[in-house]
C-alpha cells in the first residue's frame, strides 16, 4: 500500500510531499498541481521520457513513493534516461524502460490490448475518459480478455484447433501412403519353393565367404616372408623356414579359390620357389664365389676384421 509520496520539480510542482491512507481524495482549485500529481506517479509508472515536464529553471526532477514494504525513488535530469533507486538498490541503465525489479515491486504493468495500443487502468488522468466508456464493442471485448486473461484461452483454442487440423491432415497422408503401400504389397508375385531355395544358398555362400576373409588376413600376414624367398641367391634365407611357409600359404589359398585376387599371386610365388630350390646348387656356388669376391674387395679396403661377413 502506499503511505507516502514526495514530488520535487515535477512540472508546477516544486515541492511536495503527501501522506497517503488506503483511499486518498486529493482536492482543491484548478491549476494547483492535482493532475500534475497523478502524471508524477505517472512517469515513475511508465519511466517517461523527454524533458518537458521537468519544471522551469531547474535541471531535473524526483518522484519518491513509499510502500510499506519498500522506497522506490524515480528520478529524471535534462537530457537524460530516468533512473531508479529500490531500497537502496540503484538501476541507471534503463534505456526508457521500467527494470523488471520495479515492475515487480509496483505491480502495475500496461495491458496490451492490441499492436497498437495499450491501457493503465490503475492511474486515470484527468482528461482521459471513463475506463472503457466510449469505447467499440469489439475493443471492449479484447479489454477485458486481457483483464480476465480469457485471451490466453482464446489463443490456445485457436492453437488447439490448428493443430488438430494439421494432425487430421497428417492422419489422411498417412492412410493413403498406407493403401497404396498394400496395394503395391498386393501386387507382387509369390516367391516359389526354388526361388526360396535359392536364396538360402546364397546366403550360405555369403556366409562362407565372409569366414574366407578372415582367412586372408592369415595370408597376409605371411606374405613378406614369400616375398623374401626371391632374395634367397642374394642372400642368407634359410631355405628350410621359406618351404615351411610356402607349404602353408598353398593350404590356405586351396580354400581361398575364386575369392581373392591373391590366390594367382601366391601360385606363382610357390613356382618360383619351386624353380629356387631346383637352382640351389647353382646358388649356392654363386653365393660362395660371391664371399670371396667380397672378402678381397674388403681386404683391399682394410674393412673391420669383426665384419659377419667375412
Amino acid at each position: 500500500m502506499l503511505t507516502h509520496v514526495r514530488v520535487q520539480n515535477f512540472q508546477s510542482l516544486k515541492e511536495l510531499d503527501i501522506a497517503c491512507a488506503p483511499v486518498t481524495f486529493v482536492i482543491g482549485p484548478g491549476n494547483v498541481g492535482k493532475s500534475a500529481l497523478i502524471r508524477a506517479i505517472r512517469a515513475v509508472v511508465e519511466n517517461a521520457t523527454g524533458d518537458d515536464f521537468i519544471r522551469q529553471g531547474t535541471k531535473g526532477c524526483k518522484v519518491e513513493l513509499t510502500f510499506k514494504d519498500g522506497v522506490l525513488l524515480w528520478e529524471k535530469e535534462s537530457g537524460k534516461g530516468g533512473t531508479y533507486t529500490l531500497n537502496g538498490q540503484p538501476f541507471d541503465r534503463t534505456r526508457g524502460e521500467v527494470p523488471e525489479p520495479v515492475r515487480e515491486f509496483l505491480n502495475i504493468r500496461p495491458i496490451e490490448v492490441d499492436s497498437t495500443s495499450s491501457i493503465l487502468p490503475q492511474i486515470h488522468d484527468q482528461f482521459d475518459g471513463p475506463f472503457i466508456v466510449g469505447e467499440t464493442g469489439s475493443r471492449i471485448a479484447r479489454i477485458f480478455g486481457k483483464l480476465t486473461k480469457l485471451d490466453v484461452i482464446v489463443t490456445a483454442q485457436m492453437l488447439a484447433r490448428k493443430e488438430l487440423r494439421a494432425a487430421q491432415a497428417d492422419d489422411k497422408k498417412a492412410a493413403e501412403e498406407q493403401q497404396r503401400l498394400r496395394h503395391q504389397i498386393e501386387a507382387l508375385p509369390e516367391i516359389s519353393p526354388e526361388t526360396r531355395s535359392r536364396i538360402d544358398e546364397e546366403r550360405e555362400q555369403l556366409l562362407e565367404a565372409n569366414a574366407s576373409v578372415a582367412r586372408v588376413e592369415q595370408v597376409r600376414a605371411i606374405l613378406p616372408r614369400l616375398l623374401r624367398a626371391r632374395q634367397v641367391a642374394a642372400s642368407t634365407v634359410d631355405l628350410t623356414q621359406v618351404r615351411e611357409d610356402l607349404v602353408l600359404a598353398h593350404s590356405v589359398v586351396a580354400t581361398l579359390d575364386g575369392y581373392v585376387k591373391v590366390h594367382k599371386q601366391l601360385i606363382e610365388a610357390l613356382a618360383q620357389a619351386d624353380r629356387l630350390a631346383i637352382e640351389n646348387a647353382q646358388a649356392e656356388a654363386a653365393l660362395a664365389l660371391a664371399r670371396q669376391r667380397y672378402d678381397l674387395v674388403c681386404s683391399e679396403a682394410h674393412v673391420c676384421p669383426e665384419c659377419p661377413w667375412r
